[in-house]
């Protein structure tokens, strides 16, 4: 007779969750201190939970900073989906930048979380990750499919806010590289994030003037 395994209580999920949360905030500070520093004892000292609890959530260290990455993910999507609520674009092309000026904001309002992005992307994928672990943990969510930020290109071409003759990934490529860049280059330059660096806002409101050219079918 086969033993039935017990679906975990909501207690239990809501006190996982948490713990997951504490792992996070400890990663995203460690990183944003010194990322030589990042190591399970020193997550589990930060998020106040023993090393038992840290690998009863995460198999690996390399685990729990994907997951926190995924973290991250998730509070952009959160901030794009209510600003699309709250603002509605007129057609792909501005939804497409609205995209953008949402990440700028969020990336502003918590720059911690950008140098662990950082962090993330250029130095612990490449160095502390194989290439098993990178593929199952990718940069972002793929931006193809319907619901996808390709779909958002093919979106403004069909609409024709967006030239048709531009081609997709690359433009994808450039337009998220190029941004991104621009808001990792202010941080290194200049102590912007404390929200009242207007240069700051004046540079990246001008890149996004010359994407909106550049991508305008008009």
């Amino acid at each position: 007779m086969s033993r039935r395994v017990r679906a975990p209580s909501p207690r239990w999920e809501t006190l996982r969750d948490q713990q997951e949360a504490a792992v996070a905030r400890a990663i995203i500070a460690i990183v944003a201190e010194d990322p030589s520093r990042l190591t399970v004892a020193e997550i589990a000292q930060r998020a106040e939970i023993s090393r038992q609890t840290f690998y009863k959530q995460f198999v690996t260290l390399e685990a729990a900073v994907a997951a926190t990455q995924g973290r991250v993910i998730a509070v952009l999507g959160s901030r794009i989906a209510d600003v699309a609520t709250t603002r509605p674009a007129a057609n792909g092309l501005e939804r497409l930048l609205q995209i953008q000026e949402a990440a700028f904001e969020v990336f502003t309002a918590d720059p911690a979380m950008l140098r662990f992005t950082s962090f993330y992307d250029f130095s612990f994928r490449v160095h502390r990750m194989s290439e098993a672990d990178r593929e199952q943990h990718p940069l972002a969510p793929s931006p193809e499919g319907d619901a996808g930020l390709y779909e958002l290109i093919r979106a403004g071409q069909r609409d024709g806010s967006i030239d048709p003759d531009l081609p997709v990934e690359a433009t994808w490529r450039a337009l998220s590289t190029s941004i991104l860049g621009v808001i990792q280059r202010l941080q290194i330059q200049d102590d912007w994030t404390d929200g009242r660096d207007e240069a700051a806002r004046e540079t990246f409101a001008t890149m996004l003037a010359v994407w909106r050219r550049t991508l305008s079918s008009s």
